[in-house]
C-alpha cells in the first residue's frame, strides 16, 4: 500500500499544490479511518481526557509532519529516495511501547519487518541502479 501511495503521490503531487493534495490524502484516510472505526464498533467517544491528549499530539507530532514533509518531497524526489520515511512508522511503534506501554504484537513485529526489508530492497536496488559499469 505505501509504495502505490508513494508512486500514485508522485504522479499526481507534480500537478498538484501540497495543501490541496494534503487535503485530499487527509481527507481520504480520515473518512477511511471513520468508517473503520464504525464497521469495528469501537466508539469515538469516552475515553479519558489524557488520551485525547495523546491523540492531539500523535497527530500534529509524528503523524503531521513525516507526512507531510513526505508528501512535499514527492513533489521533488522519485519515491525511492523517499523509503526512508518508512522509519517514522517504527519509530512511533518504539515509542508507543516504550511511553505508552502499547503492547509489541505480532501484526507490529511482523510490518516492522516488512517494513525494514522494504527499506534493504530498495536501497540494495538503487545502489546497484547506480555502480559503475566493469
Amino acid at each position: 500500500m505505501a509504495t502505490g501511495y508513494l508512486l500514485t503521490g508522485r504522479r499526481i503531487r507534480r500537478k498538484m499544490d501540497l495543501r490541496v493534495y494534503i487535503t485530499l490524502v487527509y481527507g481520504t484516510a480520515a473518512l477511511f479511518l471513520v468508517l473503520l472505526v464504525v464497521l469495528s464498533g469501537d466508539p469515538f467517544f469516552g475515553y479519558p481526557p489524557k488520551t485525547y491528549f495523546l491523540f492531539l499530539l500523535l497527530a500534529l507530532g509524528p503523524s503531521f509532519s513525516v507526512t507531510r514533509s513526505s508528501n512535499w518531497a514527492l513533489g521533488f524526489f522519485r519515491p525511492p529516495w523517499l523509503r526512508f520515511s518508512y522509519w517514522g512508522a517504527i519509530g512511533a511503534t518504539i515509542l508507543a511501547t516504550l511511553l505508552l506501554g502499547e503492547p509489541l504484537g505480532l501484526w507490529a513485529i511482523t510490518g516492522g519487518c516488512l517494513v525494514l526489508l522494504g527499506i534493504y530492497l530498495a536501497a540494495r536496488g538503487e545502489r546497484r541502479n547506480h555502480e559503475p559499469a566493469t
